[in-house]
């Protein structure tokens, strides 16, 4: 059987955003880099490529052909770079796939392989940076890639710019998921706890296979994020959610640890004595109905331990199919009040059992 990701319900990627956008006051320049220069700026990371996990999808010809180009003294799309006010450094908003062709071909490896050229016209067939002509060499080293930098002015406080920009950046071929953007903009310890939890064995027999697009991630960042502040949850659900993860990107090691701790608890009891089908009304995973069994059960669990774990799938199976909860879960689900109403009969329901 194909590894294919498992069906999943997210009504919320259906329904619109009613939010009026923020405004933003954006600062920004050109820049010419020499690709030599551009090649140490990262490998030095001061131009920085967060990591995730499309992180190199160009085969070795898009990337020979694209090297070929700057050989020739052909024009190439330039770059677009956001400047991090509290470190100085440029994080690669734009261009990942041309940066990590030339980094690769400058380091002379392609994934784990030799990094020869390929389909490229036959003067450049096979060859490695090393042994380029002394001219070519110096024709590459000297070439130009032009770079937009930016920076966000207003509002003050937060990233959130960057991940307008590279959602409109990434419009062509397949673009990138909301969580895949926040895995670049938040990276940090916050996003590496997201990307460990995220093979807990008990979490996959919860999810099923591991999400391509990580909308596995995504759930598990919702679970954190309304586990906290459900109470005071806000539409768009995409901006909720980005707010978490920016104001937790580098978290403290307790705060990982406490976090942790909490998420692996859950989803180990739920797996055992829930099981997969309390959070799927068909064959498909219902991420309304899973975020809420699993926030109102790590409420149940911050209280201590439970005694009689036998009665919480009758009671899971109850909730799940009780016509408040349906109404909650089945329609208009990023509404707060869908939010704060499904969240709260799961804490109630949960806290029943000794």
């Amino acid at each position: 059987m194909p590894n294919q990701e498992p069906e999943i319900v997210d009504i919320s990627e259906q329904e619109g955003d009613l939010s009026a956008p923020p405004r933003y006051s954006i600062s920004s320049y050109g820049a010419d880099y020499p690709i030599d220069g551009l090649v140490q700026r990262l490998n030095k990371e001061d131009i920085y490529m967060p990591d995730f996990q499309r992180r190199f999808v160009w085969t070795c010809s898009q990337a020979s052909r694209f090297i070929e180009s700057l050989l020739l003294g052909l024009p190439v799309p330039g770059i677009f770079l956001f400047k991090e006010i509290s470190t100085q450094r440029l994080v690669v908003v734009d261009g990942h796939q041309r940066l990590n062709s030339l980094r690769s071909f400058y380091g002379g490896t392609f994934r784990e392989r030799k990094f020869r050229l390929k389909g490229v016209d036959e003067q450049f067939q096979g060859l490695t940076y090393e042994n380029l002509g002394s001219e070519d060499r110096r024709i590459l080293d000297n070439s130009i890639l032009h770079a937009t930098i930016f920076q966000q002015d207003e509002p003050t406080g937060d990233k959130s710019s960057i991940h307008k920009v590279f959602e409109r950046l990434n419009t062509g071929g397949t673009p990138l998921s909301p969580q895949e953007i926040r895995a670049c903009v938040y990276s940090g310890s916050f996003d590496s706890l997201l990307k460990q939890l995220n093979k807990d064995p008990n979490w996959r027999g919860i999810y099923g296979r591991v999400s391509d697009r990580a909308k596995d991630e995504e759930l598990i960042l919702r679970f954190f994020a309304l586990k906290e502040n459900w109470e005071k949850y806000y539409r768009p659900l995409k901006q909720f959610l980005n707010d978490y993860m920016g104001s937790n990107s580098n978290a403290s090691d307790e705060w990982i640890s406490r976090h942790k701790e909490m998420f692996c608890d859950t989803v180990q009891v739920a797996l055992k004595h829930l099981t997969k089908e309390s959070f799927r009304r068909t064959r498909s995973l219902n991420v309304a109905v899973t975020d809420a069994m699993l926030v109102g059960l790590s409420f149940r669990l911050d209280h201590g331990p439970i005694s009689a774990p036998e009665g919480l799938r009758s009671i899971a199976v109850k909730l799940r199919d009780s016509e408040s909860f349906l109404e909650s879960t089945d329609q208009r689900t990023t509404e707060p009040s869908s939010i704060q109403s499904r969240i709260q009969q799961a804490i109630n329901a949960f806290s029943e059992i000794p």
